[in-house]
């Protein structure tokens, strides 16, 4: 649930852009895009010395913390911020951070 995210385990300047892009899909800086959508090399050319030196925790917490759903490429970073952040937030009330059953069918 997006109240079970620990936005602590975030440098603190970047806490607040973090949280409102996780939550209601407000793009975030140059830095913070880059991470968010893989790009190495680009989060490292516009990251500041604290957020250069944290980037492995950075990358840990959206491993760890965040949807999976809302970040990897700039594909799913886009979903996210048009329509992913609305879903998630509406289906967080009601479901826990676990995947959904699976039922296995068997074809004959």
């Amino acid at each position: 649930m997006i109240q079970d995210i620990d936005y602590g385990r975030l440098p603190q300047h970047l806490q607040g852009g973090v949280q409102r892009y996780i939550e209601q899909g407000v793009p975030p800086g140059d830095f913070l895009t880059a991470v968010i959508t893989n790009d190495l090399f680009l989060a490292i050319s516009h990251a500041d010395s604290t957020s250069l030196a944290a980037l492995p925790d950075i990358v840990r917490f959206f491993y760890n913390e965040s949807p999976s759903r809302c970040w990897g490429t700039p594909e799913k970073m886009k979903t996210w911020m048009e329509t992913g952040h609305k879903k998630y937030m509406d289906l967080s009330e009601y479901t826990e951070r676990k995947p959904y059953p699976v039922e296995i069918i068997r074809v004959k």
